[in-house]
């Protein structure tokens, strides 16, 4: 499997390449666009638990996105697409800056669904991905605690569409609908 293969299973984009139950959001979704410093993000980063490493660079600050470019392995012989993250404010509590909703798609394509992730970075250098429990979104949309639409489930699931709505945002900082125990990290790597 190639390396940004891996660490979009790891992210759960896996959903989207395969037959699995997934859940999108519009390209809006999350209070505000995250504010993003190219000294606080730009860098190497090791993914843990892996040999991958990633370039990520702040590609637009004003719209929260980062490139996540994968460094290629010497034996290699195709080049992958830079990936782009795109980060918007789950909270606006001071105790929570630093955890987003994100997407994640490769860097030129232009869905406006994208699956959602749950982001964290802390000062250590770190980001922690987190995936989508699609049973509890599917759960929070059928008892109505979730805005959103359900897709007929085929053989896979449910395919679930949350609403761009402050009332989702703040649900959707709990633990229960995060694959908590899961998730994916990015060390970034000491300057020389």
């Amino acid at each position: 499997m190639s390396i940004p293969l891996r660490l979009i299973a790891c992210l759960g984009l896996a959903a989207t390449l395969s037959s699995c139950p997934e859940t999108t959001v519009e390209t809006d979704f999350g209070l505000q666009a995250a504010e993003l410093k190219t000294s606080d993000w730009n860098g190497l980063y090791d993914v843990a638990g892996d040999d991958d490493v990633f370039k990520v660079e702040v590609s637009d600050a004003a719209l929260g996105q980062l490139t996540l470019t994968e460094l290629p392995a010497a034996a290699k012989k195709e080049k992958d697409k830079p990936l782009l993250l795109t980060l918007r404010r789950a909270s606006l509590e001071k105790d929570d800056d630093d955890i987003y909703f994100a997407t994640l798609v490769e860097k030129h394509d232009a869905p406006q669904r994208r699956p959602l992730y749950l982001v964290r970075a802390n000062n250590s250098g770190q980001i922690l991905l987190w995936t989508i429990n699609p049973q509890s979104i599917e759960a929070g949309i059928k008892a109505g605690t979730l805005k959103g639409t359900l897709k007929i489930p085929d053989k896979d699931g449910a395919h679930c569409h949350l609403d761009s709505d402050p009332a989702n945002y703040a649900q959707l900082v709990q633990p229960l609908y995060w694959n908590w125990q899961e998730p994916a990290m990015l060390i970034r790597q000491k300057t020389r």
